[in-house]
């Protein structure tokens, strides 16, 4: 592999490239290699542009062809461990959160930088490394459990958005993560973000339908349920404005 030529990788939204041995690019992806052998409007003067993946997600699939493996990504702010402080406990205590704390891209945080390169993974047919990284995500969330903090919450909801916004759902990682979802419903169902994604993926809502009980008690007999959805939410299902 190394006595190969050099190949670059790239993406739209950077401004370097990264260098791979052509040969070792083909024996870990045929669909990629193929964009060097028959020339497209991604790859030019050798280097092939990736349009929707990120500089992260390159180099991740990069040290991995050469490595076998590619580090945990890592995120300061200590987000993926849950704390002793649930968020009920934080609202109670009138604490805020602002933007900037929560805004993360998507190669700075943990979860989402793995499910990224999953996607990649299944685009361009790299199995092994698909493997390796359901194998890192599912172990990851596995950690976490039931997620306590607000930012865990956020982050979670939006792997299950990006995943099965671009994953086809017969797939093992489909099962596994509305397993997942379902086991922690009571804590997703705090943000309203989860109940928009419920009607953005309803493949999800069914999906976890799988993993969830009838209720306990019939209607007759329990008291009435606190409504949490937010006006938007019901005023969408009935085709109402709300400007």
């Amino acid at each position: 592999f190394l006595s190969s030529e050099t190949v670059s990788l790239s993406t739209a939204n950077s401004t370097q490239s990264f260098k791979i041995h052509k040969a070792l690019l083909g024996s870990k992806s045929k669909a990629i290699l193929a964009a060097f052998e028959h020339p497209c409007e991604e790859g030019e003067n050798g280097v092939y542009k990736f349009k929707e993946t990120t500089e992260g997600t390159v180099t991740r699939f990069i040290e991995w062809a050469y490595r076998g493996d590619y580090p945990d990504p890592v995120y300061e702010a200590g987000f993926i461990e849950n704390s002793e402080v649930s968020t009920k406990e934080s609202a109670e205590k009138d604490s805020v959160i602002s933007d900037t704390d929560l805004e993360l891209t998507r190669d700075d945080h943990p979860l989402l930088a793995h499910v990224q390169l999953y996607i990649f993974c299944d685009i361009y047919g790299i199995k092994q490394l698909k493997d390796l990284v359901f194998s890192k995500l599912t172990s990851r969330l596995a950690d976490i459990g039931k997620p306590e903090r607000l930012d865990a919450q956020l982050a979670i909801i939006d792997v299950l958005r990006i995943f099965f916004a671009s994953i086809h759902p017969d797939n093992d990682l489909a099962d596994w993560l509305a397993h997942y979802a379902a086991y922690c419903m009571d804590k997703l169902l705090l943000q309203n973000d989860f109940i928009d994604l419920l009607q953005q993926a309803p493949v999800l809502g069914s999906r976890m339908m799988d993993y969830l009980h009838p209720a306990s008690t019939p209607p007759w007999n329990s008291p009435r349920p606190k409504n949490r959805f937010p006006l938007s939410v019901h005023a969408f299902s009935l085709g109402f404005n709300t400007d």
